[in-house]
């Protein structure tokens, strides 16, 4: 109820002084080509110049979505997909093509910690986040491993214009979300430090109120805190970062008949450790140096609770109890020339990982591999319209020996406004040690199931090609009109997943063929300076593997569509704005063996719409903000997976909480 209150008030607040604004907003921008990017990139520069189709969600976008973390961002972007899994939280899907796949990266370094694949989104902060990097398709060639389906590149705040700064923030949601966060930063001469941090709070969400043991969502609580440094150095820059997280989930298991029940604590802690120097060499080169070391921790305890008492005692089954360790030393250097008329440009590179892990589920407790990689990339002006950059990277990796990888990118600029971008890259990704060296007993009943990692395995290698238009029309009156379409493909070679289950035993193995193609076509349109709507389409079709496997005449692809809209207006005077993000996803067909019967089964994934209303006000020369909103409107909360035979319900699964509404109060001083 006191929250209730508190956030009652802001809104009586807001109400009252409503139309006493003192700044515009900075929430409509259609397509910012000042804006700076780094990623992939030979040093930072303009959208326009990049070879790569990048999208860039900026901190207004964060902050107008009301978008805690990563999963709450993406959610609403086309050719991505969320899928929620219990206990290893939210994974991302980009072009058909998900888990592993997918580099995620801050300030240029790999995020650690895969758990069934997957990097948990909900755990990816973005209160220190400047703004977000998509590129989809490989970037494997500045990347390497894992950058096969896209990239994500988180970049931390940096601008600092004052001798000191801070912010204060907190955030509540109707479901019982609570978040407090807080940073200062200190500007004297060429050097900068900032210190920030902050509380999250979820206590879970059971569809019946009288029974929190039955949840669907796990409660979670996690502390953040974050320590930046950066000293110039004539024109280059050095910085230091150091950021910690943890986190406590539970879940609740069902009582005995002797009101016993099992619940398990899980716990996470992060600590990522970077130290990177960058800038202008000899007036027209650029390097780029970032070394790093993280440290990814995770354990889970089971307590026995009798829950007519609620008296917990820990469990005395060490099956019960379970830790896993990843560590990452990474070193990567890349050195660029930047003329800006020449006819050819250069970045060349190398990368050092050395990746340990620990667990009882490993193979003779730990193991460790070391990858090292040189990469290439030359950009050539063959005139003034026309860029063509190829690229490759050579890698060794101690377990699977040398690997080739090209690319080559191409930008024709068509008038002023206007460019065409297409692009082949061969990506791969690496076996990852779990896949290599898992050494697992799960003992269900009178049987012990075994699974086992291969180290065998041979990487999963990609050919992918895209195509992409830009095209900026701006009409007299201030009208501004964008079209961008793009086309893709992806085949994936060599696809690890594990066999099938022999004698009470599976393993990893390189089993077959992914093959994925689509394409998407987005439009903006500005009719006036205070109003931005924006509408996207896609489709992607999956390669359907029984059509092979079993000789049938099943469909090659299966296909889903999706769209999304989203329309802001602005009141500049009162420095205030209303925006509506809207997402609809098709139904998304597909085929499963039946457990028990062997039978072939063709399923669907129910579609679903996302509707989110959110506005924005600034108060006080833009001191103290103010955002709030409905999210999920239309009340989405389970995905079922329907036999289509039976039209039974084959599997539900937890794809949102529900629908909520949200306020945020931040004082910038």
């Amino acid at each position: 109820m006191k929250y209730f209150n508190t956030v009652f008030n802001v809104m009586l607040l807001f109400s009252a002084t409503l139309l006493h604004g003192q700044e515009n907003i900075d929430t409509l921008k259609t397509h910012q080509l000042s804006e700076v990017i780094v990623t992939a990139q030979y040093n930072p520069q303009t959208i326009e110049k990049s070879v790569y189709k990048i999208k860039v969600i900026d901190a207004g976008q964060i902050r107008s979505k009301g978008a805690n973390n990563l999963r709450e961002l993406l959610y609403h972007e086309l050719n991505i997909d969320l899928e929620q899994r219990s206990v290893f939280g939210t994974s991302v899907e980009i072009q058909g093509i998900s888990k592993e796949n997918i580099k995620i990266l801050v300030d240029g370094v790999p995020l650690i910690g895969r758990l069934n694949g997957i990097i948990d989104l909900s755990q990816i902060n973005l209160d220190n986040i400047e703004r977000v990097e998509i590129i989809e398709g490989p970037t494997s060639v500045f990347y390497g491993t894992d950058a096969m389906a896209g990239t994500i590149n988180l970049i931390s705040k940096q601008k600092q214009n004052k001798t000191f700064s801070g912010n204060l923030a907190s955030y509540f949601e109707s479901i019982g979300v609570l978040k407090l966060n807080a940073g200062v930063g200190y500007l004297k001469g060429n050097s900068k430090v900032r210190l920030s941090g902050g509380h999250y709070s979820f206590g879970g969400y059971s569809p019946d109120e009288n029974d929190l043991r039955n949840r669907e969502w796990e409660s979670r609580k996690q502390y953040f805190g974050k320590l930046q440094f950066s000293q110039w150095i004539n024109s280059l820059k050095l910085s230091y970062s150091g950021d910690i997280f943890t986190e406590k989930l539970e879940k609740l298991g069902e009582a005995d008949t002797n009101n016993v029940a099992k619940d398990i604590l899980y716990n996470t802690r992060r600590i990522n450790n970077s130290l990177n120097l960058s800038g202008s060499v000899a007036g027209d080169h650029y390097l780029d140096f970032t070394a790093a070391y993280s440290d990814y921790l995770r354990f889970n305890n089971a307590y026995l609770t009798d829950t007519s008492t609620d008296e917990q005692s820990l469990s005395t089954k060490s099956s019960d109890h379970d830790t896993t360790r990843y560590n990452l030393a990474f070193f990567r250097g890349q050195f660029s020339s930047n003329k800006k008329d020449a006819i050819v440009n250069y970045a060349i590179g190398s990368e050092f990982n050395y990746e340990t892990t620990e667990g009882k589920r490993i193979l003779d407790g730990d193991q460790s591999i070391q990858t090292f990689a040189v990469f290439a990339s030359g950009n050539f002006r063959l005139w003034e319209q026309l860029n063509l950059q190829p690229g490759f990277r050579y890698t060794y990796n101690e377990q699977y020996g040398n690997l080739l990888t090209p690319a080559f990118n191409l930008k024709l600029d068509v008038g002023k406004n206007s460019r065409l971008l297409a692009s082949y890259a061969r990506g791969f990704r690496a076996p990852s040690l779990k896949e290599l060296y898992l050494d697992f007993y799960l003992p269900a009943g009178p049987f012990t199931y075994h699974i086992s990692g291969n180290p065998d395995l041979e990487p999963e290698k990609s050919h992918n090609f895209s195509l992409s238009f830009y095209n900026e029309t701006n009409f007299g009156n201030k009208q501004k009109l964008t079209i961008e379409p793009s086309l893709f493909y992806n085949d994936i070679d060599n696809l690890i997943a594990l066999s099938a289950l022999i004698d009470f035993e599976r393993n990893y193995i390189n089993v077959n063929k992914h093959k994925t193609h689509g394409g998407k076509l987005e439009i903006s349109y500005q009719p006036i300076p205070q109003l931005i709507a924006k509408a996207g389409y896609a489709l992607i079709g999956r390669y359907n593997s029984f059509s092979d496997e079993l000789n049938t005449d099943l469909k090659s692809y299966l296909y889903t569509n999706n769209l999304n809209t989203e329309v802001t207006y602005c009141f500049t005077k009162q420095d205030l704005s209303f925006s509506l993000y809207y997402k609809f996803v098709g139904e998304r067909p597909g085929y499963a063996i039946e457990k028990g019967t062997g039978d072939l089964i063709e399923t669907r994934i129910a579609s679903n719409n996302i509707l989110d209303f959110t506005l924005n006000k600034s108060f006080l020369k833009n001191k103290l903000r103010l955002n709030g909103g409905i999210k999920n409107i239309l009340d989405v909360k389970n995905l079922d997976t329907v036999r289509t035979q039976s039209g039974e319900a084959h599997a539900t699964d937890s794809f949102l909480w529900g629908r909520t509404w949200f306020a945020r109060l931040e004082w910038r001083f």
